[in-house]
């Protein structure tokens, strides 16, 4: 859930199932509700590695019931709701909008700056598709002079045009407005965020194949005169680590503030953003973490955390270093045996060579009787 340390107990509320066989597991949650929503992480581990695999949860609110013996509403009052409803934006509209009138969204999505919209790669090893969400956009709620960012994962062949709105006004970079997008992946960075920044959120990714809509919501609390703020300041700085090519970093760290910090980190003075190989990660206690999987030699230096705020910047390093992998390397005999003669009675000693990476299992057998002696490991070498 949001708390990136919960792990869920045995009880009537959740039930776990794993069937090693097929590799199906089962996360079951009984009578969910409000406090259910959040991001469900499913960690897979062994002695060679792990795998995280995510997704977000937000049920739908329950349709309110009407009590025996309420009053139907007059037609005054319906008649004020339905004004209320249209002096505001609406975002289902809007997206219905964007979906089914060509021309509409062609007016909202024209002249489009060249850094929004992601090139046009074609994957022609892989049917062609139009785009389908992974990783959908999540309501945030956020002090007043926090960062707000929204990203959004997809598939599509070829791959998608990406445009961000604010109840639907489109969005284009500025001071405060950053749009990244690459394959398969867009990202929307709102900096310094007022309370006018409040509303929904709507990004649109459409292919020759088609389209598809998708708006989060978000929350800015006022930052009140009275409240106090302060600069980041980190209480838990990441030590320096050692980690095997090819397997997974981790690194952790807390930080604290007010507003709430936005965090930035940097390997070698470059700035590692989100992908299939790099991962940060954060819950309601003010940890973060940032996750390397399958890391390379060129990843090993310096690696940096920038925390900032309206009221300044902290920042902490620790040094990564990347272990080089073993290479796989097949048993091989270096020395082989020697023909020899032996007379009944004496001792008889077979000696051979061998190398291999990982260490090599050593199995002796009689020819016929087929019975083994006995089973040993090698690190390298045997004589």
């Amino acid at each position: 859930m949001n708390n990136a340390n919960f792990q869920f107990p045995a009880s009537p509320k959740y039930a776990m199932n794993y069937h090693p066989q097929s590799g199906k597991i089962q996360l079951h949650i009984n009578t969910i509700n409000a406090q259910d929503q959040g991001e469900y992480t499913c960690c897979a581990r062994n002695d060679y590695g792990d795998a995280v695999c995510t997704v977000f949860v937000q049920p739908e609110p329950a349709p309110p019931q009407r009590a025996q013996g309420q009053q139907q509403l007059t037609q005054q009052q319906r008649w004020s709701q339905q004004q209320s409803r249209t002096e505001e934006f609406i975002v289902e509209t809007f997206e219905q909008r964007l979906l089914n009138e060509t021309s509409y969204r062609e007016i909202n999505t024209e002249q489009r700056q060249a850094q929004t919209p992601v090139p046009k790669y074609i994957n022609y090893g892989s049917p062609q598709s139009p785009p389908v969400l992974t990783q959908p956009l999540r309501n945030t709620k956020l002090l007043e002079g926090s960062t707000a960012s929204f990203t959004v994962r997809y598939t599509a062949n070829p791959d998608a045009s990406v445009t961000w709105f604010h109840n639907g006004s489109r969005l284009v970079n500025s001071n405060r407005v950053s749009i990244t997008s690459r394959q398969h992946e867009s990202t929307l960075a709102v900096r310094m965020i007022l309370p006018e920044d409040s509303g929904h959120y709507t990004v649109l990714l459409e292919n020759p194949l088609g389209c598809i809509v998708q708006s989060s919501q978000l929350f800015v609390d006022k930052l009140e005169e009275e409240v106090k703020t302060s600069p980041p300041q980190f209480l838990k700085r990441p030590s320096d680590l050692q980690v095997q090519e090819g397997k997974t970093a981790r690194i952790e760290c807390k930080v604290i503030g007010k507003p709430y910090p936005e965090l930035t980190w940097f390997i070698n003075g470059v700035q590692v953003l989100n992908d299939g190989n790099h991962k940060t990660l954060v819950n309601e206690s003010g940890n973060h973490s940032l996750l390397i999987y399958n890391i390379k030699k060129a990843e090993e230096g310096l690696v940096t955390c920038v925390a900032r705020n309206v009221q300044g910047e902290d920042r902490c390093q620790m040094n990564l270093e990347v272990i080089e992998a073993e290479v796989l390397v097949s048993p091989k005999f270096m020395q082989r045996f020697k023909s020899t003669t032996i007379r009944t009675g004496d001792k008889l000693e077979l000696g051979v060579r061998v190398m291999g990476v990982p260490d090599v299992r050593i199995q002796w057998q009689k020819v016929s009787m087929r019975t083994r002696f006995f089973t040993t490991t090698s690190s390298n070498t045997r004589n």
